[in-house]
């Protein structure tokens, strides 16, 4: 499996919130939760914005596991192989972080690097 394919779908669900109005909302309204506070590190900015990005449109669970099928769905069909599922039920098996954020983070880190 190719890096590129996988890591281009990851982002493409981000962008996501501007194809559909309703996700359109969720991404400003994570953009505007993420970066309310001026003492939060541009890290800490982007952990709180993918978990809440992630979990308004219903990709993961509440402590930042993925929710495989709902995640599939928002793929291409032809992402829709084992060899996808296998990658994320791997990923999706990492012990949960201090934070749900930080859950998320590890898990699409992993993704990435497989």
């Amino acid at each position: 499996m190719h890096r590129m394919p996988l890591a281009f779908y990851l982002i493409s669900i981000i962008a996501l919130g501007y194809s559909r109005p309703t996700e359109e909302d969720d991404f400003v309204s994570c953009i505007d939760e993420s970066s309310s506070s001026s003492d939060v590190s541009e890290a800490d900015a982007l952990k709180k914005f993918l978990y809440c990005f992630y979990k308004k449109t219903d990709v993961i669970t509440g402590d930042g596991h993925i929710k495989i099928d709902n995640f599939l769905e928002k793929l291409p069909e032809n992402m829709h192989s084992e060899k996808v599922r296998e990658v994320l039920n791997k990923c999706n098996s990492l012990k949960t972080a201090s934070t749900p954020e930080q859950t998320v983070l590890n898990i699409f880190t992993c993704i990435h690097a497989v």
